[in-house]
């Protein structure tokens, strides 16, 4: 019984699996792309897939028709008629096999008609074309087409011919190998241009059009370097350089396959045309070279550049106009090799020797001038490495003069003490420890907007002695105007804050001076204290005077620190007590409503 039972399971798991692996056909209705009302049916079979899902696998096709539909234009009817019909084949979800589209549209208008037409045949394999793809569009927009695919790849005789517009018009033809090169002929016709490439083997040996071909000796050399008989290096020692370039075939192919008002691929689906056609070749071009005495010309032409520090020299896109001979960009092709560009008057620099009504828009450098040229540019970085102000002037740029500007003229300026302490100040901001250096610790490298330079070592010292400077001028300054009445600790802090510190020690030194409850009522205490908004001007004065009634007589003041808004100080007392306290500075000034005496800490005296 137990096995019976068994083998009754099986059968129905082997039914099961034969029905979820049976075609079912279903049959919908469809409407084609096309820029009409076209309907119809469309028809196919499917199978369930492992995750339930349909998926297409036989044969497919779609019926469509329009009879008899009537539209006006211009005020007058216009009747169509037409047909759509397309077949494909499908596998596991891919298109396999013959695809075929017949669509055939007539519009009548008056006494005029107008036909339309679309044919389309193709093979796929996997969802792959691969085969003869042949189109041919009679519309306003025409287009024709016959190329041929091996799992993807263009290969054999190839030829597309269609309009994007009235006005616009692309045409190629030409012989891919079964490897999918270039080879034998190419014809391009463009709306308001021709020409011809031959091929050989990926490489181009000509090309001509309405006013160029490729010289017989250019066309032999590169059948030579097709063939393998000669080099690229033997190439450019003979003055010929080797390019690659390329069509994009499968874009002109995919704009008729793809075109959106014939088929719709995105609903059909499993089709893929993203493999990717281009097709490379290379080139030769006869090149001029830069002579000896060029080459030295270009050489001084940076050196000029670089003095007047409007060169990027590392990267080598721009030498501006300068009054030597090269006022052109140096730049590298896509082989890495160095050119030029110079004006017609100055050919005689060049092998070509001189101009002869046809412009060039490159002059190489020869293998040897490639090769010199990194080490001449350090030679000049080393002669012309610039100093701590010129260093400033390409660092800062426009805020140079607002920020450094005193600098160029300090010693005959009379700076005041403000300018002294502000200099210092942006002068701190200035940092050279970030600088990298030359491999050979020689010197410091400035990138900037402008180009990259060579900074002497000796800058940062020049920086260093020229803040020292500034700073023994602002304590001499500060030690002579106010040593009676206070001493200054300077440690980082008070450095750090020393722009500020004038007005600072102003209104500590009116402490000093003006150290009695009278004080507050003096015309001009505003210059050195500020009442953080208080309205009531009496009122904080008497206020004022309560908190510093215990101060009956400050005799000095010893100034120890300045954090952020915080100052802190000792008081001495009647020449005996010492106090620590600390006040708050705002706008650069000793804030009233800060100063809190009753509370100052005594740490030494009665």
């Amino acid at each position: 019984m137990r096995t019976s039972v068994l083998y009754f399971l099986g059968f129905l798991s082997f039914c099961s699996s034969e029905i979820s692996a049976q075609r079912q056909q279903v049959i919908e209705f469809y409407r084609p792309p096309l820029d009409i009302p076209m309907e119809g049916k469309i028809t196919y079979s499917y199978i369930v897939g492992k995750d339930g899902d349909n998926i297409k696998d036989g044969p497919l096709s779609i019926k469509a028709s329009i009879n008899n539909f009537q539209r006006y234009v211009q005020l007058q009817k216009m009747t169509i008629n037409g047909n759509y019909n397309l077949t494909a084949n499908y596998k596991n979800g891919d298109m396999n096999g013959a695809l075929s589209l017949n669509s055939r549209t007539t519009y009548t208008h008056g006494s005029r008609s107008q036909v339309e037409s679309f044919t389309l045949n193709g093979n796929f394999k996997d969802g792959i074309p691969n085969g003869n793809f042949v189109a041919n569009y009679v519309t306003t927009v025409e287009a024709k087409m016959n190329v041929n695919y091996n799992n993807g790849k263009l290969v054999g005789s190839y030829m597309v011919d269609y309009s994007t517009a009235l006005v616009d018009r692309e045409a190629i033809k030409g012989t891919l190998t079964q490897n999918g090169e270039l080879t034998g002929r190419w014809d391009f016709n463009y709306i308001d241009e021709r020409f011809t490439y031959t091929f050989l083997k990926g490489v181009r040996l000509s090309s001509s059009g309405k006013d160029t071909s490729t010289p017989p000796a250019l066309v032999e050399k590169a059948r030579q370097l097709a063939n393998g008989t000669i080099t690229e290096e033997k190439l450019r020692e003979q003055g010929i350089m080797v390019f690659e370039d390329s069509i994009d075939l499968g874009v002109h192919a995919n704009r008729i396959i793809l075109r959106d008002n014939v088929i719709s691929f995105r609903d059909l689906r499993g089709c893929d045309f993203s493999t990717p056609n281009f097709k490379k070749f290379k080139y030769l071009e006869k090149v001029e070279y830069l002579t000896d005495e060029g080459f030295n010309v270009l050489i001084s032409s940076i050196r000029k550049a670089i003095i007047e520090n409007d060169y990027n020299v590392d990267n080598f896109d721009k030498l501006v106009q300068c009054n030597d001979h090269f006022e052109r960009t140096i730049a590298t092709d896509e082989r890495g090799m160095k050119y030029v560009k110079t004006g017609a008057y100055y050919y005689y620099l060049t092998t070509a020797g001189e101009f002869k009504g046809t412009s060039i828009d490159r002059f190489y450098l020869t293998k040897e001038q490639a090769a010199a040229l990194p080490g001449k540019i350090d030679e000049i970085k080393r002669e012309t490495a610039i100093g701590l102000m010129d260093y400033l002037k390409i660092a800062y740029d426009y805020e140079f003069d607002r920020k450094f500007g005193i600098m160029k003229r300090f010693d005959s300026a009379n700076p005041t003490i403000k300018d002294i302490t502000q200099l210092y100040a942006n002068l701190s901001t200035v940092r050279m420890d970030t600088l990298q250096t030359t491999t050979d610790k020689e010197f410091m490298i400035l990138e900037a907007k402008n180009g990259v330079f060579y900074v002497k070592k000796s800058a940062a010292d020049e920086l260093d002695n020229y803040k020292t400077k500034l700073l023994n001028l602002s304590k001499d300054y500060f030690t002579k105007l106010y040593q009676q009445n206070i001493t200054i600790d300077y440690n980082e802090s008070i450095i750090g804050n020393i722009k500020n510190l004038e007005s600072i020690l102003q209104s500590l030194n009116y402490l000093v001076n003006k150290s009695s409850t009278s004080m507050a009522y003096n015309d001009y205490a505003y210059k050195y204290f500020c009442t953080d908004g208080v309205e009531d001007q009496e009122l904080w004065k008497l206020e004022l005077g309560k908190r510093i009634k215990k101060f009956t007589k400050i005799t000095h003041i010893r100034l120890t620190r300045i954090d952020n808004d915080t100052v802190y100080c000792e008081f001495t007392r009647k020449g005996k007590e010492v106090y620590q306290t600390s006040l708050k500075i705002k706008d650069n000034k000793i804030l009233v409503t800060s100063i809190d005496f009753e509370g100052a800490k005594l740490i030494s005296g009665e």
